[in-house]
């Protein structure tokens, strides 16, 4: 369903800051640029609207909207070129993810099973209001800010724990949460958000690293984001809803 730069997004732009909760709502807008190695241009742009407790979240170039409604419990999943709507329950996203840390923990392959229950060496700059996360086979350089409304960093981190878990479910090929997840934990305690992520991964020491790069914007939701969440309101209530295996495969 999400294309590869998708999963390269939510692999290093969903870094979160608590586990997700239902708290007080603040409206705004996160804008993120993606970029590849020494890449100048972004290779994709995202934007993630905060809107009354639901958070709306437009990737650039795909048809594809998802929507999460904390308080219900829920991801809809609109297509706006196959007029299709699907739902999927949060719990059926957690109670997947949590057998797939139990099958990566009996893994015989031991990066699997260090991914399943990662652990970093951590370093904080506080000059720099830089978080370093390092491991054998990746390293995260976070630039962190503390946005003045602390429910601000509260709904971005509920979301960007639930979506990271709900690629695991529904990409094909998508690593498993748990990294993130764990640098999410790290960032709690500094109860802040990313403003900058440098993503360094190489899962064999004979092949050259992969370096990603995210860049996230805190602004105002404007009138056109307004516009944009009302027509994604209305699409959900309009489209038709399929299950989500339907929904998959109207896609191929």
């Amino acid at each position: 369903m999400f294309h590869f730069s998708k999963s390269i997004i939510l692999f290093i732009a969903c870094i979160a800051v608590m586990t997700p909760s239902i708290v007080s709502a603040a409206d705004f807008r996160v804008d993120n640029e993606v970029y590849v190695g020494d890449q100048k241009e972004p290779s994709s742009r995202s934007a993630t609207l905060f809107h009354k407790g639901v958070i709306y979240d437009f990737l650039d170039g795909t048809p594809e909207v998802i929507i999460y409604r904390p308080a219900q419990g829920q991801f809809d999943i609109i297509n706006m070129k196959s007029g299709l709507r699907t739902a999927i329950p949060v719990q059926s996203v957690e109670s997947f993810v949590t057998q797939l840390q139990k099958q990566a923990l009996q893994s015989k392959h031991p990066q699997i099973r260090w991914m399943a229950d990662p652990k970093f060496k951590e370093q904080w700059f506080g000059d720099q209001s830089r978080l370093v996360l390092t491991a054998d086979t990746c390293a995260y350089s976070l630039g962190l800010i503390a946005p003045k409304d602390p429910t601000i960093t509260a709904q971005y981190a509920g979301f960007a724990d639930a979506v990271a878990r709900l690629n695991a479910l529904v990409s094909q090929g998508a690593r498993p949460p748990f990294p993130r997840l764990a640098v999410n934990r790290a960032i709690a305690r500094y109860r802040a958000m990313p403003s900058e992520i440098s993503l360094m991964i190489r899962p064999d020491p004979n092949t050259d690293p992969l370096h990603l790069k995210s860049v996230h914007k805190l602004v105002s939701l404007t009138e056109s984001d307004l516009k944009r969440i009302q027509n994604a309101e209305h699409f959900a209530k309009s489209f038709k809803t399929v299950q989500f295996t339907e929904y998959q495969k109207a896609l191929r």
